[in-house]
């Protein structure tokens, strides 16, 4: 069966909800979100500060090697949020938690929240620690805008910045229970990142000399076809790149008249966007730096380059307004693995919920001022967490939700377009057909690995490999620095 098809005698079968909808999360009051602006808030959600390591990622892949990457990754990841669009539909429910329980039970439904968590939270401080990088420091824009000020120093003034941006932005912003209210500061960083594109094409292009390092005058070599054994490095960072997951299931609950064909639209346009720039980034940063081409592009730039200076403004806009994307899915998380069924994301009261945004931002906060370099912490972030939540858990509860409804349900929508209560084979309600089909690992696992899902058993594969790759690089790189600071 496909993501949606109909029984032989006519009737939709699920291509939305194959339970009632939960009751308590009120999902109607939230679906206000057109097709423009949730497609808005996901580029912004997806395309940020690694946007200026993709050239990086041509070097160490190839050019024509890390394109294919780029749009096979891209391909995937988008497909993975359909999966949980899909998901969504056939559990009746938009939280993790609750998938995992009516596929798996509740370890499971709690592995995966806990999972999407920690995910969320390694992002929540890395936007700290980027948002740090671009504004204070030896690289960042107030050394050459603000010199000798508080804002120049190294210890206090990043302690000074980081609160300030906790205070008037990081707060304010992730108090909003809903992230529709969020397009218009993605609006900014969507502009921001047309500008950071735009730096990349224009000395590409123009071949501006004035904007490499003095001891890069020379490109040097550009390799355009090949397949190195640093290709394993590279995927990790893509994967990355076009992963927003954590948030899936909550712009499909919040996008207007909602349903398959148009979140469909959301993601192509999200992820084709993201392709694109990520791309044409990735294309001109390399030719243009050639083999001397950093993991941040940014770093190759001469230091008085002003349009440089402005890209890591640009980028600056760009983390520090993702923040409160990260911080939602990390609250909900909290929210469904210690409050529910009592409460929902979208029920909580005010005092838990002012509680649990701003512990997520003291503690992202403090650990952006202490920690400078997350980067081990990160990458496993990616490799572990990432994977599994991109790759190897939709695909699993798909397949069992699928395994799930097959011999007992048919339902459709209403005219107005709200899903119809799901009915079991002898007519009544469907509350109880979790209990009607076990919660079989092993045959799900089984049944996915057949021709029928052969695409979504490639997903699985691809997860399982580059969650391996991912932690053998990591141990490896990180096996080397201590090796060198050794010696």
């Amino acid at each position: 069966m496909g993501l949606g098809s109909r029984s032989d005698d006519g009737h939709t079968i699920n291509s939305t909800s194959s339970v009632p909808q939960d009751t308590n999360t009120t999902p109607e009051k939230v679906a206000a979100a057109s097709i423009p602006v949730s497609a808005l808030n996901l580029i912004n959600n997806v395309v940020g500060a690694g946007l200026f390591s993709m050239p990086w990622v041509l070097l160490n892949c190839s050019l024509v090697t890390g394109c294919v990457l780029l749009v096979v990754i891209c391909l995937m990841n988008g497909l993975s949020f359909m999966l949980l669009a899909q998901c969504c539909d056939l559990a009746g429910t938009y939280s993790y938690l609750e998938m995992g329980k009516r596929t798996f039970g509740d370890s499971f439904g709690k592995t995966v929240q806990c999972f999407v968590g920690l995910y969320a939270f390694g992002s929540c401080t890395s936007y700290v620690v980027l948002t740090a990088d671009f504004l204070v420091g030896k690289t960042g824009i107030f050394m050459e805008w603000a010199p000798d000020s508080i804002l120049d120093g190294e210890k206090y003034s990043r302690a000074f910045v980081l609160v300030m941006v906790a205070i008037l932005i990081f707060l304010p912003l992730s108090l909003l229970r809903n992230i529709e209210p969020l397009k218009y500061t993605s609006f900014v960083s969507f502009m921001a990142t047309l500008y950071a594109a735009f730096l990349l094409g224009y000395v590409s292009f123009t071949n501006t000399e004035s904007a490499r390092l003095p001891s890069q005058e020379h490109r040097g070599s550009i390799t355009y076809a090949s397949f190195p054994v640093a290709v394993f490095g590279a995927i990790p960072i893509i994967n990355v790149a076009f992963t927003a997951h954590y948030n899936g299931p909550r712009y499909y609950q919040e996008l207007k008249q909602r349903s398959m064909p148009r979140f469909g639209k959301v993601i192509f346009i999200g992820m084709f966007f993201s392709l694109v720039c990520y791309t044409f980034c990735a294309i001109t940063g390399y030719i243009f730096f050639g083999e001397n081409t950093v993991d941040d592009v940014l770093k190759n730039f001469a230091p008085g380059f002003e349009l440089a200076i402005v890209a890591r403004l640009a980028l600056a806009c760009v983390v520090i307004f993702t923040f409160p994307l990260a911080n939602n899915a990390l609250r909900a998380s909290m929210v469904n693995i210690f409050y529910a069924p009592r409460y929902t994301p979208d029920t909580l009261p005010l005092r838990l919920h002012f509680m649990l945004t701003a512990g997520v931002v003291v503690v992202a906060t403090t650990l952006g001022i202490v920690c400078e370099n997350v980067s081990v912490v990160l990458a496993y972030k990616g490799s572990i967490f990432g994977s599994n939540m991109v790759y190897i858990f939709p695909p699993l509860m798909y397949v069992q939700l699928l395994r799930q409804q097959k011999p007992h349900a048919v339902m459709g929508r209403s005219s107005s377009g709200v899903t119809e209560p799901l009915l079991d084979a002898n007519g009544g309600d469907a509350k109880n057909r979790d209990a009607l089909v076990p919660k079989d690992f092993k045959g799900a696992l089984l049944d996915l690995f057949t021709w029928k899902h052969k695409w979504l058993a490639g997903m699985v594969v691809w997860g399982v490999v580059t969650m391996v790759l991912g932690v053998t690089v990591t141990v490896l790189h990180q096996a080397h620095v201590d090796l060198m600071h050794n010696s």
